[in-house]
């Protein structure tokens, strides 16, 4: 598989955990260009990130903010390892790497 064929499995397999199936089956049907140009679509993306008013974000290459419940499920695993602490980097922190 090239690398374009795989972004684009990968990319459709990632959008369609993300984004409600509700959401998903309504636009799966539309032609790329047509999807480009669906407002509503790219509102509900823009609605799971934290947006500030002050700049618009232009570079992903550097760093990239994450959508809300990607933030969350980072956190939350951020302070299941911290209640764990030394148990778990001794335990199984090389099983999850």
């Amino acid at each position: 598989m090239d690398k374009r064929a795989f972004l684009r499995t990968i990319g459709g397999a990632t959008l369609g955990a993300w984004i409600a199936p509700e959401l998903l089956t309504r636009y799966a049907a539309l032609a790329p260009q047509a999807l480009a140009r669906t407002e509503p679509f790219w509102d509900a993306i823009r609605a799971r990130y934290k947006l500030t008013p002050e700049y618009v974000n232009l570079e992903n290459g550097y760093f990239c903010l994450q959508a809300e419940e990607v933030l969350d499920g980072f956190v939350a695993r951020v302070r299941e390892i911290n209640r764990e602490a030394s148990h778990y980097m001794r335990t199984r922190q090389v099983e999850d790497k």
